[in-house]
């Protein structure tokens, strides 16, 4: 999108197309690529936020690294694959300047029947199913804010604190949705105008300021994420300062087999924590729970490998929470 914007810059300055037909080809590629791809990821986005708040225990639809990058491969190709098409010159609509011949985008106000049936079609795929996916989401996610209580009991607190924390950031993506709604709507209006015969209502003004709002949406997105929620300002802030704070790697007890098997046959629960500290001392703690008939133990080990040093210690928590609260954390 920053390519595209420094393509409309020249071209405004110059009054006109001053690349000429290949600057128009690369600025409405650009322009089809980013705006369909925005699109498409935050109607991915809603799905995601749907299965965690409205149905957190569908295990089979819960997002992985593996099927988030396939997801985003997905949307890629999608967005790809409509805003290639024009490039090709295939006989299905192509760039051409808009506005004040500033930007270029699809040949809206073709009287080509195939251009009306790519547009059309591009109309469906890019704003209509999307439409439907976010809007069915958030009704649902709506439905699940107005049934949420406060926490209960202390037990289940960290649980519903962090239900509470998916709501905040559904809140999030309904902003962001508002935003794409009033950005991206105008400009598909004024394409169907163009598609029915409705030229005479399209002026160079009125086709040009929807561009600028559909095609600004790419970049106002990422900023509305970042300044809406805590969890994004955390993590950019660990991107830019990443290189001069200390690493800290963390792994959750052993490979998810061998967790598997301890569970079920020791009814027991590890967490180990490795992190390497500003003065390059590399640390190990392991925290264990285990449970016998009368007791629920939690033990703590704690290892330097630059002092070699070894700790270990060991609570016993009253037996009005043993084999229950063990079988609570086990099963969450």
């Amino acid at each position: 999108m920053l390519a595209k914007a420094s393509i409309f810059i020249y071209n405004s300055y110059y009054l006109g197309p001053a690349l000429g037909k290949l600057g128009c080809q690369i600025c409405g590629f650009l322009g089809g690529l980013t705006g369909t791809v925005s699109i498409m990821t935050l109607a991915a986005i809603s799905l995601d936020r749907y299965y965690v708040i409205v149905r957190p225990l569908k295990v089979a639809v819960k997002t992985t690294k593996q099927r988030a990058k396939i997801w985003i491969g997905l949307i890629w190709i999608c967005g790809f694959s409509f805003s290639i098409v024009p490039v090709l010159d295939l006989g299905y609509s192509r760039y051409v300047s808009e506005g004040y011949l500033t930007s270029c985008s699809f040949d809206y106000l073709s009287n080509d029947d195939k251009d009306k049936q790519f547009i059309l079609v591009f109309f469906m795929v890019a704003w209509c199913i999307p439409f439907t996916i976010i809007l069915y989401c958030y009704i649902k996610i709506l439905m699940a804010v107005w049934m949420t209580t406060e926490i209960v009991t202390s037990r289940v607190g960290q649980q519903e604190e962090k239900r509470k924390t998916d709501i905040r950031l559904g809140y999030m993506v309904i902003g962001a949705l508002m935003l794409w709604l009033v950005s991206w709507t105008p400009y598909a209006v004024v394409a169907l105008m163009g598609v029915f015969n409705l030229k005479e209502y399209i002026s160079p003004l009125g086709s040009m300021i929807p561009a600028l709002f559909c095609k600004a949406a790419s970049c106002m997105d990422p900023w509305f994420y970042a300044i809406t929620h805590p969890r994004f300002k955390k993590e950019m802030m660990k991107l830019l300062t990443e290189s001069k704070t200390k690493k800290l790697v963390r792994n959750y007890g052993m490979k998810k087999g061998w967790i598997g098997s301890h569970l079920n046959e020791n009814r027991s629960i590890a967490f180990e924590n490795h992190f390497k500290t500003e003065y390059n001392e590399v640390k190990k703690n392991i925290f264990a729970l285990e449970s016998d008939d009368n007791n629920l133990q939690c033990s703590e080990s704690t290892f330097n490998h630059k002092t070699e040093s070894f700790n270990e210690s060991e609570t016993k928590f009253p037996e009005s929470v043993n084999q229950e609260g063990l079988n609570y954390i086990l099963s969450n």
